[in-house]
């Protein structure tokens, strides 16, 4: 089920996923959490489609709450997973989004996706991915 709205969990002191605050995961947190932060902020300084696209959000399931912004051109997918394992996410629910792409980067450390039916999403993380 998508909902679309105009706010995101992300810059807020809540998380959308049971009210409690967002997850971070020890990358983010840790000693790299000053590049990590760096990095995000570098790459969200030039990026256009997350100032400017509009907002599609889908309702948390499972304690993961998944969102995407998107304009004619570009599209980034946030994934914020609060639980304290990994989870693995089915795309087959954000097909009316994710049809188009075949893949995926994540914008602070460049890691690629290739989309197939699920991802594997790590502890305590939010994942900002550029879709391609």
């Amino acid at each position: 089920m998508a909902v679309s709205g105009q706010q995101s969990a992300v810059g807020g002191r809540r998380s959308a996923v049971g009210g409690q605050r967002s997850a971070v995961n020890s990358q983010q947190s840790a000693g790299g959490g000053m590049q990590y932060l760096k990095n995000l902020l570098n790459w969200r300084k030039n990026s256009e489609v997350i100032h400017k696209g509009k907002l599609k959000q889908f309702v948390p399931q499972d304690g993961i709450y998944v969102y995407f912004r998107y304009d004619e051109k570009d599209a980034i997918m946030v994934v914020i997973n609060k639980n304290k394992e990994a989870k693995i996410l089915d795309l087959i629910r954000f097909q009316e989004v994710l049809k188009d792409y075949k893949e995926a980067k994540d914008v602070v450390s460049g890691t690629k996706f290739i989309f197939a039916n699920d991802l594997t999403v790590p502890a305590e993380t939010v994942m900002v991915l550029e879709l391609d």
